[in-house]
């Protein structure tokens, strides 16, 4: 937290506590590259694959950091996963699967974390292009076609995306078409299968007005809109935009921010107000966004950083 947070109204507490934040991370980034070049880890260590899961979240948290340096790390877990994966190929052929409950928690909370991160960078560097490669959802789509843990739509089945990863399959697949402009036929025909699965999500949520997932499909459905809307046969679309996200600030403000709201929520948020026109609209985002930015570091930040903000609202991939 200190090293993306003012933690406290004194200045010189604020660097002191900077500097060793900093001072931490440069360490675990030592440590990690003197093991990988000594040969002294596998890949496969768990203490390797919560250390650069942490260092994204740092990059995605400090507003002064890098985009390339985030998406280093991302490479990196994905390289973790692959030797995962290849152990753990090898051990179901030798009958030795590791059924511990609490490793395949474990496990089971860093792939959530990837597709989390991996889509919120996907929309602030339009160069970062890790998740839509063929070898990156092979290795996600396996995990959980083989996770030993439940897989099913219910959100207590997902400990921190509340739904299940189809559906930031889905962003992904728009995130990928926000790139390319004409859009072609088959990225047309994309678009069209990708509604179609999002009504599909939006009437198993009508069924559970509780679930956090709401406004992920909510601002993924948006999201499409504002994609097609830039083709030059669909610029009715700015109508429904706004209505989308007028029902979105509506949904939103329904909800009360706390555990279960602010846990993931911060991707929605600054997509739509990216998105939005209307300044009311936008004022009102941004509000909960602060909101849900000090109930995640525990009420203890008595006022957000605007830089803080900014870094959640500035997401030139789109």
């Amino acid at each position: 937290m200190s090293i993306s947070h003012k933690i406290s109204s004194d200045p010189q507490t604020v660097r002191r506590m900077r500097q060793r934040a900093l001072v931490h991370q440069a360490a675990a980034i030592t440590t990690m590259r003197e093991s990988i070049s000594s040969g002294n880890v596998s890949g496969t260590e768990d203490w390797l694959l919560a250390t650069a899961i942490l260092l994204t979240l740092f990059d995605n948290r400090d507003p002064s950091c890098h985009a390339w340096s985030g998406g280093t790390h991302v490479r990196v877990i994905i390289q973790l996963f692959k030797c995962r994966q290849a152990v753990q190929i090898r051990h179901r052929a030798e009958a030795e699967c590791d059924n511990d409950t609490p490793h395949l928690g474990f496990e089971r909370i860093c792939y959530e974390s990837l597709l989390f991160h991996g889509t919120i960078m996907m929309t602030y560097n339009r160069n970062f292009d890790i998740l839509v490669t063929n070898e990156a959802w092979q290795i996600i789509c396996e995990y959980f076609q083989s996770c030993l843990l439940p897989v099913g739509q219910d959100k207590e089945n997902w400990p921190l995306l509340c739904v299940p990863y189809n559906l930031f399959h889905l962003i992904v697949r728009i995130s990928r078409l926000a790139r390319r402009s004409p859009l072609g036929e088959d990225d047309l025909a994309i678009a069209a299968a990708i509604t179609l699965e999002l009504r599909r999500w939006g009437d198993l949520l009508a069924l559970d007005l509780s679930s956090p997932g709401k406004l992920y499909v909510l601002a993924t459905k948006i999201l499409l809109d504002n994609v097609l809307s830039r083709q030059l046969d669909n610029m009715c679309l700015k109508d429904s935009i706004k209505t989308g996200v007028r029902y979105f600030v509506n949904e939103m403000a329904t909800v009360a921010v706390g555990p279960l709201f602010s846990r993931y929520n911060l991707w929605p948020l600054s997509i739509v107000e990216h998105i939005a026109t209307d300044a009311e609209d936008k004022r009102l985002i941004k509000g909960k966004m602060a909101e849900m930015l000090r109930s995640m570091d525990g009420g203890g930040v008595m006022e957000v950083p605007q830089e803080l903000i900014d870094r959640f609202l500035d997401i030139p991939g789109l």
